[in-house]
């Protein structure tokens, strides 16, 4: 079985469930660079690498520049994993479980308010 050397926009698409705004988006903001013929799109497989990347950073809750300051650090060959140091793996819990007790704070306070709603007369 001979490894496929590149895809179109919308096989990228449909392989990562992205939109093909999203994989435009991703191109305007340096993250990937396929290369264009005519007007039509090709990724390599490097292209494809970086975006499984982008889609772990932001499962991991990264946002799209921190996402890109990685990737950079990664460089120009195809890395299979983010970039992480114990201080950014640390700092995200650190964030992730900050959002975490906002979030739970405000659904407190929803589901209260909510409560008083239905049991007003």
């Amino acid at each position: 079985l001979t490894e496929k050397r590149e895809w179109t926009i919308s096989e990228m698409a449909q392989d990562f469930g992205l939109t093909l705004r999203a994989l435009r988006f991703y191109e305007s903001r340096g993250l990937i660079a396929p290369q264009r013929f005519g007007g039509a799109r090709y990724y390599s497989a490097r292209d494809r690498a970086r975006v499984s990347l982008i889609l772990a950073a932001k499962q991991l809750g990264f946002t799209l520049s921190e996402t890109a300051d990685m990737i950079g650090k990664a460089g120009d060959g195809e890395v299979s994993d983010l970039p992480l140091s114990q201080e950014t793996v640390t700092a995200q819990i650190d964030f992730l479980e900050n959002q975490r007790t906002a979030i739970d704070s405000a659904l407190g306070s929803l589901r209260q308010r909510l409560s008083q709603m239905t049991t007003a007369p």
